[in-house]
Parts: structure tokens; sequence; C-alpha cells
């Protein structure tokens, strides 16, 4: 399995941002928190919190997400 591919905001800040490289269908997030629901278990929730915090450290994180994370 290949690295992942870094996403465009993290190239602008490290400076090798190149028109070619651009991914005009990257996912992008609104930045909002997904509320935790209810019928998760206490780990299971503990999970979908990291998770949350994983996709908002990259951009991606966004309410629609919610039922895709907890399943």
């Amino acid at each position: 399995m290949g690295r992942p591919r870094k996403p465009t905001h993290l190239k602008l800040l490290s400076g090798t941002l190149q028109k070619c490289r651009v991914n005009d269908a990257e996912p992008a997030g609104d930045g909002a928190w997904p509320e935790t629901p209810s019928w998760l278990s206490q780990k299971a929730a503990a999970i979908f919190l990291e998770t949350c915090g994983k996709m908002a450290a990259l951009g991606t994180l966004s309410t629609q997400w919610s039922d895709a994370i907890a399943d």
C-alpha cells in the first residue's frame, strides 16, 4: 500500500503546492463535529471521537459523516 496523499492545505503550508498536483475531487468538510450517537457503547463512543479528531486534523470532518463514522 502506498503512502497516503497529502491534503492540499498542507501542500500550501509547506510550500510544495503545484497547480498540476491539485486534487479537484478532494473531500472538504465544514469542520463541524457530529454528535456522538446515543446508541454507541462507551468504547465505541471513544473510538468515534478519536476518529472525528483525526478527520478534523485532515480538514475532512463534517456532520454528514456521523453515520459512516459510527458504523
